[in-house]
């Protein structure tokens, strides 16, 4: 859900850094569209992080790269910053690396 999602990202003190955060009640495939409308950004220079197959499919829909981020995100609660940025990193390397 969007507001745990959005908690989250608060706690993590990661909100600050991102361009929108977006989570299920939406569309994905048009809050995609909206961001990078929005945003003025091409979608080969927007990065999709997500945990589910709707996440690929919004950013394939809208060309853009998707990171599937697998794992247990509640430990970014309550966490520091670095810690968050560590967390996603991580996962963000185990994606592109084909772990």
């Amino acid at each position: 859900p969007e507001g745990a999602l959005l908690r989250l990202f608060d706690d993590a003190g990661l909100t600050p850094l991102l361009d929108s955060i977006r989570g299920v009640p939406h569309d994905k495939r048009a809050a995609l569209a909206d961001i990078i409308a929005g945003t003025g950004l091409t979608p080969q220079s927007v990065a999709v992080v997500g945990d589910g197959d709707n996440d690929r499919e919004a950013a394939m829909a809208n060309g853009c790269l998707f990171i599937r981020v697998n794992g247990d995100a509640s430990q970014l609660h309550g966490g520091s910053v670095e810690s968050a940025l560590r967390f996603l990193a991580d996962r963000i390397t185990s994606t592109l690396c084909g772990a």
